[in-house]
């Protein structure tokens, strides 16, 4: 909350509470809920319909329909858009989905107390929040780039469990969030790194983070 109270953008989230309580105290947020997290809910589902009853199951028409929506933003990085294209080539495309979604989100009746009905109303609480995305080129339907981010934090508890002290475990995770963000901005990280050791005394640390455009353009990774 403290890093983000003078934040103004999007946030890609899941419906953790603490997401809408920061876009509460800070009304310059908004949120974007996560698509892979709502299909999550329907793909625990199918695990368990035989192969004859998949093509009855409402589980599968909505991952079936929000597939469409991921096979379309996949097609839009294959052929490299830009945020401005991506956004008319949503609003071109995405409405009528859109559409198929709701109906079986809103307009189906479901079994009381099932487990489809538990992840439609999973779907329904973060209905007003899922298609933000339809106002910015930029925004991701879902968080997977964040989770395979912090993935490594995750292998490496153990790592953490060693550092010797709380300061020791910050300050390996502000090193893991150094990487991680020249590694999102296509930094060259082990020649980046060497360079911020040898220059961190002499230079202005804002000069030296990885979004900084002088170097981007030095370690920018061809």
């Amino acid at each position: 909350a403290a890093w983000l109270k003078d934040y103004r953008g999007t946030i890609v989230c899941d419906d953790y509470a603490g997401y809408t309580k920061l876009k509460k105290d800070n009304p310059n947020i908004n949120l974007q809920r996560c698509f892979a997290h709502v299909r999550r809910r329907f793909m625990d589902i199918i695990k368990s319909v035989p192969e004859s009853d998949m093509k009855d199951s409402y589980a599968a028409k909505i991952i079936e329909v929000i597939g469409r929506l991921f096979h379309l933003e996949a097609e839009y990085k294959r052929q490299k858009l830009t945020p401005r294209e991506i956004l008319k080539a949503r609003n071109k495309t995405h409405p009528v989905i859109h559409k198929e979604l709701e109906v079986l989100v809103f307009n189906t009746l479901y079994k009381p107390n099932s487990a489809i009905e538990g992840a439609i109303n999973y779907t329904k609480k973060v209905w007003p929040e899922l298609f933000t995305y339809m106002d910015s080129g930029y925004v991701e339907i879902s968080n997977n780039i964040a989770e395979r981010a912090v993935k490594p934090f995750v292998l490496n508890r153990k790592v953490f469990m060693t550092s010797g002290s709380y300061a020791g475990a910050r300050y390996t995770t502000q090193i893991f969030s150094i990487i991680r963000t020249a590694r999102i901005n296509d930094i060259n990280v082990s020649s980046y790194l060497e360079y911020v050791l040898d220059n961190i005394q002499f230079s202005p640390i804002e000069t030296l983070l990885p979004y900084h455009p002088d170097i981007l353009k030095r370690f920018k990774n061809t």
